[in-house]
């Protein structure tokens, strides 16, 4: 029996509209990371390692707060698809609180402990001095950059994708144009890179303050914090946190996201030869599976993938730093050095 492929479905043009804002809003990152290592590139080589390097300790700390727009989204959408906008409002708030706190103190840890960690990824000399000149300049910014995310998972809940595009595109604007202005025109060195992204976040940080606490007002929600809404928030993305940074071992089970789980059953079946079969959850990664089964062939346990996935990770994230300051010897052959 033949079954019939719909490619036409009438809910096609409600994902169109949610899903192409969306793919907008991610790519206008890279171009502002873009440009701005072009601009960082033509002050010189050390600088533009130095931005390499603590742009990795950001966007590592920012991978694991990224629960904060999507332990969000999901429950707006629910409580809104529930007739309980209140209660969405308020969910909303407390992550926009949440994002405050913990971006608050992200920026002291890392004002702490900032330094030896980019000593850790290989920098020394110039290029630590950059990169530390870099990292701390751009603290400020940090919690607002937060904000923001946690702002998204509140748009996207109540499907509105338009507005978090229209926030990264002028962010990356103001950025940019700041950065052009106090860089190639008055002379400024990678501080002033830095001190424009402290001026793009804070400014749209603000921005969507102002939008979601006006929307929660009009719901008739509170806008002040709610300890017992915020540790809601934490345990609802505990899974995606895990996802990032392995935390424990208990006993022979391993602290995992559901779909983490389901790649390590996927290869414990596979691994005894009985395929992929009754499988559950989503693969994001289709030849994960393929791998953990290959895992436990040498090793005997699945579970332990994770601990090998922390140390490529990490060599990773060391390899990638190399590679950037190979690329900013390229830049400047002159001015290269040895790693």
């Amino acid at each position: 029996m033949t079954v019939p492929v719909r490619l036409r479905s009438p809910h096609d043009g409600d994902i169109a509209r949610l899903a192409v804002p969306a793919l907008g809003s991610l790519v206008a990152e890279p171009l502002y990371v873009l440009a701005d290592t072009a601009i960082v590139g033509r002050i010189g080589t050390n600088e533009l390692a130095g931005l390499a390097l603590a742009s990795t300790v950001l966007l590592s700390v920012h991978a694991v707060m990224i629960f904060l727009a999507y332990g969000t989204t999901g429950p707006v959408a629910r409580l809104i698809g529930a007739d309980r906008h209140r209660d969405a409002a308020e969910r909303s708030m407390q992550g926009l609180w949440l994002a405050a706190l913990l971006g608050v103190a992200s920026a002291i840890v890392l004002a702490g402990l900032g330094r030896p960690l980019l000593s850790l990824l290989g920098a020394e000399g110039p290029v630590l001095d950059a990169g530390w000149r870099y990292l701390w300049i751009s603290l400020p910014g940090f919690p607002f950059l937060l904000i923001a995310l946690a702002g998204n998972g509140s748009f996207h809940g109540r499907q509105n994708t338009r507005t978090p595009l229209l926030l990264a595109v002028a962010g990356a604007t103001l950025n940019l144009a700041i950065e052009l202005v106090l860089i190639p025109v008055l002379g400024y060195g990678i501080g002033a890179s830095a001190l424009s992204t402290v001026i793009a976040q804070t400014t749209i940080g603000l921005v969507v303050i102002v939008v979601v606490v006006r929307w929660v007002r009009s719901t008739g929600a509170s806008t002040r914090p709610d300890r017992r809404l915020m540790t809601t928030l934490l345990a609802t993305g505990r899974a995606l946190i895990l996802r990032t940074v392995p935390l424990a071992v208990w006993g022979e089970e391993w602290v995992c996201a559901r779909d983490e789980c389901t790649y390590i059953k996927l290869a414990t079946r596979m691994a005894e030869g009985q395929g992929m079969t009754h499988s559950s959850g989503w693969l994001w990664a289709p030849g994960y599976p393929f791998l953990l089964a290959i895992h436990k062939a040498v090793t005997g346990y699945a579970s332990t993938m994770k601990g090998t996935q922390v140390v490529v990770a990490l060599l990773n994230v060391v390899l990638l730093a190399k590679l950037a300051l190979r690329a900013a010897a390229l830049w400047n052959p002159d001015r290269a050095f040895q790693l």
